[in-house]
């Protein structure tokens, strides 16, 4: 069988114009990409990923604005260990927060609790799965605390995920002890 190409094919920035336009809608002035990643769960290994917090790793201030958007590039499912979401837990505030004095003469990572200074448990049977197809955008705020089990299947779960805050309001100031800084000849870009 040949498979020719659609007569009209989609610029390559449709899809990042449409991840734009949904941020705007989420309140975000100008969506500033500053991570991204491939998340590999290949089948009978892919490990778990324990439930946090993006915004305990990338975080604005003092107004917060991480926002996660997350790609399925394969069909997730419960067997192949899927992501699972906490309904309402952004309500809640950030519980912790991971910060680096980059000054410092060995550069020490570091945690702090945000909230009352108990280490949270959470009750796994809480989190809803999000079972879906390839293709599906998952926006995830900074505060949703998410997590997904290892893959027990024989199908591979791979997903794209990318992580963006906002860099068009004073109050959401990218902070100077985030793990991740980029040296100001090298910013970062707003989409």
């Amino acid at each position: 069988m040949i498979r020719r190409p659609p007569r009209s094919t989609p610029k390559p920035s449709s899809a990042a114009s449409d991840v734009y336009k949904r941020q705007e809608q989420l309140g975000l002035v100008k969506p500033t990409p500053v991570q991204s990643m491939i998340i590999f769960k290949n089948a009978r290994c892919g490990g778990e990923v324990v439930p946090h917090q993006d915004d305990t790793f990338l975080r604005t201030g003092p107004e917060k604005s991480t926002i996660g958007v997350w790609v399925a590039l394969e069909k997730c499912t419960i067997e192949n260990g899927c992501l699972r979401a906490l309904p309402r837990s952004h309500l809640n505030g950030t519980r912790k927060r991971m910060f680096v004095n980059h000054d410092a003469e060995v550069r020490k990572v570091q945690f702090s609790n945000d909230g009352d200074g108990e280490e949270v448990e959470y009750n796994i049977e809480e989190f809803v799965p999000l079972t879906v197809d390839a293709g599906t955008l998952v926006f995830l705020h900074g505060e949703n605390v998410h997590w997904s089990l290892a893959n027990t299947s024989d199908k591979n779960r791979m997903a794209y995920s990318v992580h963006y805050v906002d860099s068009g309001k004073d109050s959401c100031v990218w902070l100077n002890d985030n793990w991740l800084q980029r040296p100001e000849t090298f910013p970062f870009k707003c989409l």
